[in-house]
C-alpha cells in the first residue's frame, strides 16, 4: 500500500516536469564532450565538485552550506540525479518530510531506474504521517504549537526571528532538552518575547561564564505552543513537547549513515542520558534505546 502510493505521488509529480530540450540528458553522468576531452574547467567537473562538498556539509549537518552547493550544482545541470538525490537527504536531515517526498518524486520522475529511490520515498511518506499524527495528537491534547524555526547563525551571537501569532508563546531557554532534531550540542539560549508580539530575539548563553561573540552552527528550532493563561505567565514546554518523531533525527545521525555511525551516535546518546548519570533522563534514554532498536 506504501508502495502504491509513493509511486502515485511521483508519477503525479513527473507529469509536471517540463519536457525535456532537444540533445539533453537526464544527467546520469558526465557529457560525451566531458568523457573525450576533460578539462580542468570543465563543468562537469565542477559540478561533482559542488556535489562533493554538498555531502560533506550535510554529514557534518552544515545545512546552509550544504544548500548553497546544491545549488551551485543546478545551476550547471538543472537535472543532475546525484544532486537531487542528496537534496532529497538534506531534507530528510532537516526533518523537512514533506519537502524531502516532493524531492524523492522529482528524482524518481527524473529517473526511475534509480536504486531505492521508492523505498526512500516510502520512508519519507511514513515519516511525514508519524509528523501528523503527533500533530493530531497535540491538538487532541488542547496544545497547539507551531515550529519556530531559527536556523544557523554564524555572524553573531544573536538573532531575531518572528512568531505568526502572539497567542504563540516561546519557551525562555532553549537546549538539548527541548530543540527539535536532537543535536548532540551543549550550547544553550535564551528566548526573549514580549507580550502580545510576534518578535523573538534568541542570544547563545554564556559558556563557562564566557560571553559568546559568535553564533551557532546548528539548524536550531523549537516548539512555540498556543498558551491559554494571562499573556505575562510564559509556559515552559514539557522535555518531549515537539521531538522529532523520526529515530535517525533522534539519534541525531544523517539519514544515509553507515552501520557505524549509528552504533556510535547510540553509545554517545545512551551513555549521555543514562539514569544513573547527573542530568540522565530514563525518558529519554528509553526514547534513544528504542530509536536505535527500531
Amino acid at each position: 500500500r506504501k508502495h502504491d502510493a509513493a509511486l502515485s505521488t511521483a508519477l503525479q509529480l513527473r507529469n509536471t516536469l517540463p519536457p525535456l530540450s532537444p540533445g539533453t540528458t537526464h544527467e546520469t553522468a558526465p557529457p560525451e564532450s566531458c568523457e573525450q576531452n576533460p578539462s580542468p574547467g570543465d563543468n562537469w567537473s565542477v559540478a561533482e565538485t559542488h556535489l562533493t562538498a554538498a555531502r560533506r556539509y550535510r554529514r557534518t549537518r552544515d545545512f546552509d552550506s550544504c544548500e548553497r552547493e546544491l545549488s551551485s550544482a543546478f545551476a550547471l545541470f538543472p537535472r543532475y540525479i546525484a544532486a537531487w538525490e542528496e537534496y532529497a537527504y538534506l531534507a530528510l536531515d532537516k526533518g523537512l518530510f514533506a519537502v524531502a517526498m516532493e524531492r524523492f518524486g522529482t528524482l524518481f520522475a527524473l529517473h526511475p531506474e534509480h536504486p531505492d529511490v521508492l523505498q526512500w520515498l516510502i520512508r519519507a511518506t511514513s515519516a511525514l504521517n508519524r509528523e501528523e499524527r503527533q500533530m493530531t495528537a497535540d491538538k487532541a491534547s488542547g496544545t497547539t504549537c507551531e515550529v519556530l524555526h531559527v536556523g544557523f547563525h554564524m555572524r553573531s551571537a544573536e538573532k531575531e526571528v518572528a512568531v505568526t501569532d502572539p497567542i504563540f508563546r516561546c519557551p525562555t531557554l532553549v537546549d538539548k532538552t527541548n530543540w527539535l532534531g536532537d543535536d548532540g550540542y551543549d550550547d544553550s539560549f535564551s528566548v526573549r518575547q514580549d507580550d502580545g508580539e510576534k518578535t523573538v530575539t534568541v542570544t547563545r548563553e554564556e559558556e563557562m561564564g564566557v560571553s559568546m561573540s559568535h553564533g551557532w552552527g546548528m539548524d536550531l528550532r523549537f516548539s512555540c505552543c498556543e498558551v491559554p493563561i494571562p499573556s505575562d505567565v510564559v509556559e515552559e514546554p514539557t522535555p518531549t513537547e515537539g521531538r522529532s518523531s523520526d529515530h535517525f533525527q533522534v539519534l541525531g545521525v544523517s539519514c544515509d549513515h553507515i552501520l557505524e555511525e549509528l552504533r556510535a551516535a547510540y553509545r554517545a546518546a545512551s551513555f549521555r542520558l543514562h539514569p544513573d548519570r547527573v542530568g540522565g533522563s530514563t525518558e529519554e534514554f528509553a526514547r534513544v534505546t528504542t530509536a536505535y532498536e527500531c
